[in-house]
């Protein structure tokens, strides 16, 4: 699913691209079900709709979600 999460990443210059290498080393240390759910977030599925899809109820991907932001967020 990382591949996914790059598409919100832009390419535009070298900053960027320097960005993008730290944005991917970051989401390496998500499991990769942490991953597709934030991937499903970003692509605009709501909390309810990942929950269905990944076979969890809707409060632990609404704690999951806020645990990949902060694990995210701390490696950059």
């Amino acid at each position: 699913m990382t591949h996914l999460l790059n598409d919100f990443i832009d390419e535009s210059s070298i900053e960027s691209m320097e960005r993008k290498l730290d944005i991917e080393q970051a989401l390496l240390i998500l499991t990769e079900r942490e991953r597709e759910i934030l991937s499903l977030s970003l692509y605009g599925y709501s909390q309810r709709e990942i929950a269905q899809k990944v076979g969890y109820d809707q409060s632990q991907i609404c704690r999951i979600l806020k645990s990949c932001i902060n694990t995210v967020r701390l490696s950059l």
